[in-house]
């Protein structure tokens, strides 16, 4: 017999913050959350952009009717589950059971947060999903919000820049870690540089500030940006897989110019191409982002044109690691002694002497 909610979720107990809902509600939350972040990644993993999810379901908040508790229906969930979940919370009467309401985050959280470990289907596929991007723009995955996590820093901003400076400009100079994104609009004299390794972003903060970091003879500031770009799990896994911002056409054809190359990645949303250099018979290409980059490859692999070769991620010059200051020897060289002579020696003869 299902169970129904015999005090509102609003209701507080006391004014420390808490409330007390009955445990089938509770269960049936924490279910409700991982079956939409399951859900949430895998349209993420198969194609879907990230803006389009985010407005697929605030469009529907509003649509969607408040629970009602009289007639509110609880799912059973599994015995290993329910056991834990009673096993981590003090006993509170008529089954209810004691949550925190963070007063700033306004989210349910557990006391006792109960481990999981997901046993079903991975969001991530082995095999990457192809954009179908012959007739449509291609959406690059760009989600640059605010971090709260408290020490995952990554995004830098470069300010002070000449007004000539280009995406390779930065690249040159920047060393020490694999970069997410780097992103320049043409006329701004600034641009926001994000790591893939928060400690990268910091070392290179450092250097920048004991060392200085000079681009086209004008010395460029290097702060912490006040927006910092998140790393979402399916560009973790990506970039674990390998993926960097930068391609590599293997035996690339005579016909695979450079100009056509970037006409063919022109359609692609927020990228921006950092150059296009041969290396043999190799065509490496310098993107913008990591984002970027996966869905160029993909795109690229669904015109006949590439069928032919192999495309891969190519590592990314700037995880160089920084140059090692060596300060600069002032001591003065001791330079050999050069003999006086007479200027006025050839007119003297013997008998002056």
């Amino acid at each position: 017999m299902a169970r129904t909610n015999t005090f509102p979720i609003s209701a507080m107990d006391n004014h420390d913050g808490t409330i007390s809902i009955p445990l089938s509600e509770y269960t049936d939350l924490l279910r409700s959350e991982r079956e939409y972040m399951s859900l949430r990644q895998a349209l993420v993993a198969g194609g879907c952009p990230i803006d389009k999810v985010n407005v697929l379901i605030e469009s529907n908040l509003s649509s969607i009717a408040p629970r009602n508790p009289s007639n509110t229906a609880y799912t059973t969930v599994s015995g290993d589950m329910a056991g834990d979940a009673t096993s981590s919370s003090p006993y509170h009467p008529s089954g209810c059971m004691q949550i925190n309401l963070s007063p700033l985050s306004k989210e349910f959280r557990p006391r006792h947060p109960t481990p999981f470990v997901s046993r079903g289907y991975s969001p991530v596929s082995k095999r990457e999903s192809l954009f179908e991007c012959e007739d449509k723009a291609v959406q690059v995955l760009q989600e640059e919000v605010a971090d709260h996590s408290g020490n995952q820093y990554r995004t830098l901003l470069f300010a002070g820049l000449p007004l000539s400076v280009t995406l390779l400009d930065l690249t040159e100079v920047i060393r020490g870690g694999q970069l997410l994104q780097i992103s320049l609009r043409d006329g701004d004299k600034y641009a926001r540089v994000s790591f893939l390794d928060p400690v990268a972003a910091e070392r290179f903060l450092v250097h920048s500030e004991q060392n200085g970091i000079f681009i086209k003879g004008h010395k460029v500031s290097v702060v912490w940006n006040d927006r910092q770009l998140s790393l979402t799990p399916h560009l973790a896994h990506r970039t674990a897989s390998g993926a960097t911002r930068n391609l590599m056409i293997r035996y690339c054809k005579k016909y695979m110019t450079d100009e056509s190359i970037r006409e063919d990645l022109d359609h692609i949303h927020n990228l921006q191409i950092v150059s296009i250099h041969h290396s043999g018979p190799h065509c490496v290409i310098s993107l913008s982002s990591v984002q970027g980059a996966t869905a160029a490859r993909s795109c690229m692999y669904t015109r006949q044109k590439y069928k032919s070769v192999r495309i891969e991620f190519y590592p990314d010059e700037c995880a160089q690691p920084i140059p090692e200051w060596q300060p600069k020897d002032y001591h003065m060289s001791k330079s050999p002694c050069i003999e006086i002579r007479n200027r006025f020696e050839v007119f003297l003869d013997d008998s002056d002497e």
